[in-house]
């Protein structure tokens, strides 16, 4: 006799599912985070410039550095009393030049945030800040819950992988279940069903070298279960948790049955 069995197909599909649904929320939310949200800001900042710089802002350095963070040091290099001095302050904060530059104003554009520095004589004279439709807690939003599924994913890949490892091995030596034997046939001492009809598994008790083991048995783990529990119980004499097979004749009217009444 032998018996051999791999992973439920209906829990492989599931868990296939599952994990393509999860990785295409992963990419969805970083997609969102690190491309859609920033450019859809971009975009606006855009729209809030002179009609003349649009189309050289298009080009523009976007700065992570620029944050409600940095607005002091936007102040302090307000308070400048020359654009050098203003330059210097900026350069080091930001960690280059303006993004933008035209003759009397300096552009700063961040991933959710701009600054609009006007100058007056060569010297910085008002600071204004150019607002976005998405904030940085958005954006960060975005990025920590991809995070999160990008982990996700991960485990339900390697999950996977070991589902389709999943393996169970009926035969004259006994019982193997995924590394676990072979479990002898005189070792098996009971079959436990009490909890098949609420969870779908039994436990198999067992003698390994006088300690007494439990092995479980779940029928959404492995496509034959039905085939090996129908063995264990004929060979070991156990109470079989499954229901009998239907007869042919069951449910079907006998000929005298189904004479007219006289």
């Amino acid at each position: 006799m032998q018996i051999e069995s791999g992973p439920n197909t209906e829990r492989t599909i599931r868990n296939l599912l599952m994990l393509l649904m999860v990785a295409f929320f992963a990419a969805w939310f970083a997609y969102d985070g690190w491309v859609g949200y920033p450019s859809k800001n971009f975009e606006d900042l855009l729209k809030q410039m002179p009609p003349e710089l649009r189309e050289k802002a298009t080009s523009a350095v976007v700065y992570p550095s620029i944050t409600e963070a940095i607005l002091p040091v936007m102040e302090e290099a307000k308070q400048a009393p020359s654009a050098v001095a203003a330059r210097d302050i900026l350069e080091t904060a930001v960690g280059g030049p303006p993004s933008l530059e035209s003759p009397d104003t300096w552009f700063y554009f961040g991933p959710a945030l701009g600054f609009k520095l006007t100058f007056e004589r060569g010297a910085p004279a008002r600071l204004a800040a150019m607002r976005t439709p998405k904030s940085a807690m958005d954006i960060r939003l975005q990025q920590y819950i991809a995070m999160g599924l990008m982990a996700l994913t991960a485990y339900l890949l390697v999950f996977n992988l070991m589902l389709r490892r999943t393996r169970m091995r009926l035969d004259d030596a006994g019982l193997t279940v995924s590394g676990t034997g072979p479990i002898p046939w005189s070792a098996m001492k009971s079959l436990d069903i009490s909890r098949f009809a609420a969870k779908g598994w039994v436990d198999l008790i067992y003698d390994d070298h006088g300690s007494q083991r439990t092995l479980r048995l779940n029928e959404y783990h492995h496509s034959a279960f039905d085939d090996v529990i129908d063995a264990l119980c004929r060979q070991k004499g156990f109470e079989n948790p499954l229901p009998l097979p239907e007869s042919p004749s069951d449910g079907a009217s006998s000929p005298a049955d189904s004479k007219p009444g006289k």
